[in-house]
């Protein structure tokens, strides 16, 4: 009977070393993946902010550019890679009842036109 004490307390010492091992690995993992987290969100931030900032630098780069050409003819739009469509369509809304319509005309509304 004394040797199986010996044996169960060794036993459950040895399962709560195991535990506190598996806590302390868990944790350091946790922490570790949460730091990388926040690096990440604060990576993201600091790319939107650049992309920002450059959309801003590139708008007055165009603006710069067209204010320098100042002629858009129909050579020059073709040469920028503008091409002429080969069919458009109208689309014709109704907002009194939101429906829309690819061929007919927008319906009057004699309750909401202006006299």
């Amino acid at each position: 009977m004394h040797t199986r004490a010996i044996l169960l307390e060794f036993y459950c010492k040895l399962i709560a070393a195991f535990s506190v091992l598996v806590f302390v690995l868990s944790s350091f993992v946790y922490v570790t993946f949460l730091l990388l987290a926040v690096g990440h969100t604060e990576a993201r931030a600091q790319a939107e902010s650049d992309i920002k900032e450059m959309s801003s630098e590139l708008g007055g780069i165009q603006a710069q550019y067209i204010a320098a050409t100042q002629t858009v003819t129909p050579e020059r739009a073709a040469v920028l890679g503008f091409v002429q469509p080969e069919s458009s369509a109208v689309t014709y809304i109704d907002t009194a009842v939101r429906n829309f319509s690819l061929t007919a005309p927008p319906i009057s509304n004699a309750a909401t036109s202006p006299q």
